[in-house]
């Protein structure tokens, strides 16, 4: 018991390391997607599921013009409930919003920690191979 017992913590650790890793890092970078992803959210609040007929990017609200990235309608979910919260007033090539920025990459951030989780519970065999595949 007391072996995994100490296994568990080990993987804890790890978790924590690594959420601590990319919590610092969230507020500190900032690629197109994060000032488009905001426009995203914002013609989805405004348009609905008619969004998809503004996707092309060609509004003047969106930084990157031409954008051919179709999301699916969860991830417009997620982008738009953060719009809520955050409530970024805008978001530009040269400028987003660090609330939009932290906002945005959260459920990102949980859902590759609970990804790691998975792999560490899907993964056979030792547990040193579990813990290298799930920290990768």
């Amino acid at each position: 018991m007391k072996n995994g017992f100490s296994k568990i913590l080990v993987l804890l650790i790890l978790i924590l390391v690594a959420a601590t890793i990319r919590f610092w890092a969230a507020p500190r970078s900032a690629g197109p997607d994060i000032a488009q992803f905001w426009s995203f959210a914002k013609v989805f609040s405004e348009e609905g599921f008619k969004f998809y007929n503004f996707a092309g990017a060609e509004r003047e609200i969106f930084p990157y013009k031409g954008w051919s990235y179709n999301y699916t309608p969860i991830w417009l979910f997620i982008l738009y409930g953060v719009h809520l919260w955050a409530e970024p007033d805008d978001a530009t090539t040269q400028f987003v919003d660090v609330s939009w920025r932290v906002g945005m990459k959260i459920p990102l951030i949980i859902s590759d920690l609970l990804i790691g989780v998975l792999i560490y519970l899907l993964v056979s065999g030792s547990y040193l191979r579990k813990i290298a595949f799930s920290s990768r």
